[in-house]
């Protein structure tokens, strides 16, 4: 349960801004509260629309379904696009609280948090710099059986840090363990010093 709850978070996070989500460690405190109050909202989305709510939330199952089973891990674009769903139901949980307890949540409370949440978002996005790193990208567990037969003995493996989670998942399918990964940094030319 822990590991799906920070799993899911940090992928939230990196869902809604990308980047931005190690640079800015509020929008992981968004995420967190999204996640939070999905929990009611997923409740409240059930009970007035049971089976599309199945619909809605299927990325999501068979995602963390793969994940459990060691199929595909969850993390980067299996955890990105599996993730949208929680900001459709964290947004059904302010409205859901709203209708539940409106003594606590009244609608300028509610319209509070739910702006809060969607500006705080837009405005990370809006006004913090990005300097991204050149993304390429391909399928890691062909690179890694490939590498595997050129790797020679007692060779230490230099990893980017966003493919740490696929080394650690195929690395050990293919053998490979002796790997170190590289730090997170904010832009590119600590990476170039690395």
């Amino acid at each position: 349960m822990v590991w799906l709850y920070e799993t899911i978070g940090r992928e939230l996070s990196f869902f809604l801004t990308a980047w931005m989500s190690y640079t800015v460690p509020l929008i992981g405190l968004v995420a967190k509260a999204l996640l939070f109050l999905s929990i009611p909202g997923i409740i409240f989305l059930i009970k007035k629309y049971s089976v599309d709510i199945l619909i809605l939330f299927s990325p999501l199952v068979v995602a963390v379904m793969l994940a459990s089973f060691k199929i595909l891990p969850f993390d980067s674009r299996v955890g990105v696009y599996a993730s949208w769903p929680l900001i459709i139901s964290g947004m059904a949980g302010i409205y859901a609280l709203q209708h539940w307890l409106p003594i606590v949540f009244k609608p300028f409370v509610t319209a509070t948090v739910a702006l809060i949440i969607a500006l705080s978002v837009i405005f990370f996005t809006i006004t913090k710099p990005s300097e991204r790193l050149p993304m390429q990208g391909q399928p890691a567990q062909p690179v890694l059986h490939e590498l595997k037969k050129q790797l020679p003995p007692g060779d230490v493996l230099f990893v980017y840090f966003k493919a740490k989670h696929a080394l650690h998942f195929y690395g050990v399918t293919e053998g490979i363990t002796n790997y170190k990964v590289g730090g997170n940094y904010n832009t590119i030319e600590p990476h170039l010093r690395q």
